[in-house]
Formats: C-alpha cells, structure tokens, sequence
C-alpha cells in the first residue's frame, strides 16, 4: 500500500509541471514566471534529487518513486527553462507597427 502511495503521489507531482509546459509550447512564452522561482526550483530539485539517492544508496533502499519524480520534474523544468531563454525577446516585441 505504502508503495502504491508513494507511486501516486509522486507521479501527481511530477505531473504539475506539464500544463505549465504545454501552455509554453503553444504560447512560446514563460513571462509569468520569474527567473528566482525557476532558479529555486531548480536548484531545489537538484538538491533534493542528491539527497534522496544518496540517503537511499547509503541505507541501500532505493526509493524509486522518489527519484523519478525529481528525475521527471527536473527534466520538465529544462525544458521551461529553454522556453525562457529562446523566447525571452518575444516579449518586447510589438506586432502592431
């Protein structure tokens, strides 16, 4: 049951970024979102990916939930990172001359 949990709740998780990268894709644009939320995340992700597969390779249990949820998440947060970099001058960009 506890695996079930874990499994759910992680791919619940995981799956919050793909809306955001969804609308970025049709749209080319990440203006609503601000260069410190993308950086914490970021980082945030990384941070707690190393921690959880560390703990786990010291217990040697491995959380596979866990890990592909900061697996899956950090890949979508490239992805919206990119949208932000290719698409940042389309912003300023007026179509009515």
């Amino acid at each position: 049951m506890l695996e079930v949990m874990g499994w759910v709740g992680s791919t619940l998780f995981a799956a919050c970024a793909i809306p955001q990268c969804i609308k970025a894709y049709r749209t080319k644009k990440m203006n609503d979102f601000s260069w410190c939320f993308i950086l914490m995340w970021f980082w945030g992700e990384i941070l707690t990916f190393s921690y959880v597969f560390i703990t786990n390779y010291m217990v040697g249990v491995y959380q596979i939930p866990l890990l592909a949820n900061y697996f899956f998440n950090f890949i979508l947060l490239c992805y919206l990172i990119y949208v932000k970099i290719r698409y940042r001058d389309q912003a300023n960009k007026c179509f009515f001359k």
